[in-house]
């Protein structure tokens, strides 16, 4: 798949979420958690460095759940739960395969856990679809008037 495929999913992933017009994260996130009937908890994780994994979802019996390493941006950390929030739009879970997580959990049963994905890179459809929806999404942020934040001016205030 090429990335204009992939863009051309995404357009109809978005479209099909039925949000409004002015989004924010948290309308984006209370979207999904209806669509998917549970809650969804985002937690960032010190110890992930962000070298192997930089965010991660796991589906439980009782919710989403979202870990992302330390950011350095505001941005970062957005995109990096955009992505996740992607992978659940896009009902990725359903081709999930492993059962643990790639990381240690402190304080997770992992029998809790029904599945993770199993990505490792971006030449994965399922990862070219997530990261243009993801891309969509947080465009759609930057336009929107109730986000209450403005566009990031450069590489370092995205990324640290």
């Amino acid at each position: 798949m090429n990335y204009r495929e992939a863009r051309k999913i995404a357009r109809t992933a978005d479209c099909r979420l039925n949000l409004p017009s002015e989004v924010t994260l948290d309308s984006i996130r209370k979207a999904i958690e209806s669509s998917r009937c549970q809650p969804i908890t985002i937690v960032e994780l010190p110890r992930l460095t962000g070298a192997d994994v930089c965010a991660l979802w796991l589906v439980l019996d009782d919710q989403d759940l979202i870990i992302h390493a330390p950011t350095r941006s505001p941005w970062h950390r957005q995109h990096l739960i955009l992505h996740e929030f992607s992978h659940m739009i896009l009902h990725h879970d359903i081709h999930a395969t492993s059962p643990c997580p790639p990381v240690q959990l402190p304080g997770l049963d992992i029998s809790r856990i029904r599945s993770t994905l199993n990505r490792s890179s971006y030449r994965d459809d399922d990862e070219l679809t997530a990261e243009a929806l993801a891309d969509r999404l947080a465009t759609r942020l930057i336009h929107s008037t109730t986000s209450g934040s403005q566009e990031p001016l450069s590489f370092n205030e995205v990324f640290g």
